[in-house]
């Protein structure tokens, strides 16, 4: 709670060029983290500084004087090393389920629930995500694009990564039980780029697009009647 909180209250105020997830997760097994805290539950703050290159280490400094961390595996790296950064940690033939939900605050009760949830991760693999948003994506109107939830603060990618077939239920029941408890935190919404199974169809299209969902469907109708650029989530026409 002391680590997400502070990192909270900092990008409140930090330069739009910094982007940064809080992550409840296990510590990584590399070289860079000491033996003993491999597989430990711990927070992790994800950043990208996209700004000069000159005021990189000044503009992260306050994320790296948070607590005392275990690691700090920060340094200038290409756009495209950022990209991959995390590439080992999704591997194919593991088994992912993760959605997300739109938070209206960030307060220390909402912290706590999150870490009771992590807690309770049937795998260590499993992740709660929150992503600080504002910034640019506020200041377009939300009905200039498809993307209509611009006003919100923060959101909770929930994500269950496990490797053993017979751990589904168990791992997509934790997802579920966390994003449904959350709710009472918020107003709603989804992103669309984690969904589930999309057993909420209807929800999870009208979390995503809004009140934009109308519009885009009429679309649809014109330029795709027969629904040819299909995809895991089709908006049919009217």
């Amino acid at each position: 709670k002391e680590v997400m909180g502070a990192c909270r209250d900092y990008m409140q105020t930090a330069p739009e060029d910094l982007m940064v997830l809080g992550v409840f997760w296990s510590a990584p097994k590399v070289p860079e983290v000491p033996k003993q805290y491999h597989g430990v539950p711990v927070v992790i703050l994800l950043g990208c500084y996209t700004g000069p290159f000159e005021e990189g280490d000044k503009v992260i400094a306050p994320l790296r004087q948070i607590g005392t961390p275990v690691a700090d595996l920060s340094a200038p790296m290409s756009w495209i090393e950022a990209q991959k950064f995390l590439d080992a940690d999704y591997p194919d033939g593991a088994f992912y389920y993760w959605t997300s939900i739109y938070m209206d605050h960030l307060s220390d009760e909402v912290l706590e629930a999150l870490a009771g949830h992590t807690a309770a991760r049937p795998s260590p693999e499993s992740s709660i995500d929150v992503w600080m948003l504002g910034g640019a994506m506020t200041r377009v109107s939300p009905t200039a694009t498809a993307f209509f939830k611009r006003d919100a603060p923060f959101m909770l990618g929930i994500e269950a990564n496990w490797t053993k077939r017979e751990d589904a239920k168990a791992n997509i029941s934790w997802a579920r039980n966390v994003s449904k408890d959350m709710r009472r935190f918020t107003k709603g919404g989804s992103y669309l780029n984690f969904p589930g199974f999309v057993e909420e169809r209807k929800a999870l299209l009208q979390g995503s697009y809004g009140p934009n969902l109308d519009r885009l469907k009429k679309i649809k109708a014109e330029y795709d009647p027969t629904n040819h650029f299909s995809g895991t989530i089709n908006i049919e026409p009217n």
